[in-house]
């Protein structure tokens, strides 16, 4: 007997993107970059991805969407030069 199944997904926290005010909630803040893995899995065993996804999510009430991947990579690069400019004393 063979267990296998579709559906699994993992979400991995990429960190803070831009700074937006929030359609939602109405509240300004540095919206979250996430990546959202659907996996095939066997005995319930993660073994290949077969769909990924590229989300901006607002920090305070989860509202936001899929963008695409070129942009998340334009956004996680400001990002990371953004944190480059800040020093400690």
């Amino acid at each position: 007997m063979i267990i296998f199944g579709f559906g699994r997904r993992r979400v991995k926290d990429c960190g803070e993107g831009a700074t937006y005010t929030c359609p939602n909630c109405h509240n300004t803040s540095r919206f979250r970059l996430l990546i959202r893995r659907t996996w095939f899995t066997l005995f319930f065993i993660p073994v290949i991805p077969y769909e990924t996804a590229y989300l901006e999510l607002c920090p305070v009430c989860r509202y936001g969407g899929e963008i695409k991947k070129a942009d998340f990579e334009a956004k996680m690069a400001d990002a990371a030069a953004d944190k480059s400019y800040i020093t400690t004393s």
